[in-house]
């Protein structure tokens, strides 16, 4: 069971899907490494049931069936070619890759934010943060929402301050908040569709003696330029649509 996917996430519901020309069922897709399922409320009819979903279509070989554009199997249900077949493994070897860097990432995470003492560096990445418009959507959801499984794992895995904070623990006390949730956007499938926020985040924690595995400094490279004045004026969030939309 996962929490319902968002937005811009690869996850497509079981029934959209094919697999070598034939339509999946809940049954016939138990087996994937990517079936999951979610918990969700029909508003108009009043019930609750579970959607199931397969987490990562393209990596295990499905094919949306409804999809507006080709998927990369090209035909649907067609053979997977031998360039389509690599196209896989890189795939599900740049997840691995990703959630290996989380684990050692949040490991170095851990020692910073225990320190006594924030490095040179902290309160000038904090403020640009906090005076900035494009991470308050972001912050917002840290603070005032339900907890998702994201940010339950963060908060488990980064210390809390546990009482009055020195003075000298102060940047680090906030680092703790902000860092916290920034690492809530990244996911073993974040090289997909880098951002900004993470590559960030990334590019700091690197200023502040942090080794990034290769797969971290691909979405330090590949994410988009820094938005103008003008662009991030409304500070809305990212708008891309994922695949999971109520009905």
């Amino acid at each position: 069971m996962i929490d319902r996917p968002e937005h811009g996430s690869p996850a497509v519901w079981v029934d959209r899907l094919d697999h070598d020309g034939q339509p999946l069922t809940v049954e016939t897709h138990a087996t994937c490494p990517g079936h999951a399922g979610y918990v969700r409320a029909d508003s108009w009819s009043d019930r609750i049931d579970t959607a199931y979903v397969c987490t990562d279509p393209a990596a295990h070989g499905h094919n949306d069936r409804y999809a507006s554009s080709p998927t990369p199997t090209g035909q649907p249900g067609g053979p997977l070619t031998e360039e389509q077949k690599a196209e896989r493994r890189q795939i599900i070897e740049n997840n691995k890759a990703l959630k290996a860097a989380t684990e050692t990432r949040r490991e170095f995470l851990r020692d910073l934010l225990t320190r006594r003492t924030a490095p040179k560096g902290v309160l000038r990445y904090l403020t640009d943060v906090l005076t900035g418009s494009e991470h308050n959507w972001l912050l917002v959801r840290w603070y005032n929402s339900i907890p998702n499984q994201a940010e339950r794992a963060v908060r488990e895995a980064l210390p809390s301050p546990n009482g009055p904070v020195a003075e000298s623990r102060l940047p680090l006390a906030l680092l703790t908040q902000i860092g916290g949730a920034i690492e809530t956007t990244i996911d073993p499938q974040s090289w997909r569709h880098p951002d900004r926020c993470a590559a960030g985040w990334l590019g700091f924690l690197t200023s502040v003696g942090y080794e990034p595995a290769a797969i971290e400094q691909q979405i330090i490279d590949a994410a988009p330029a820094p938005r103008t004045d003008d662009q991030a004026a409304d500070g809305d969030p990212p708008t891309d649509e994922g695949s999971i939309h109520d009905e």
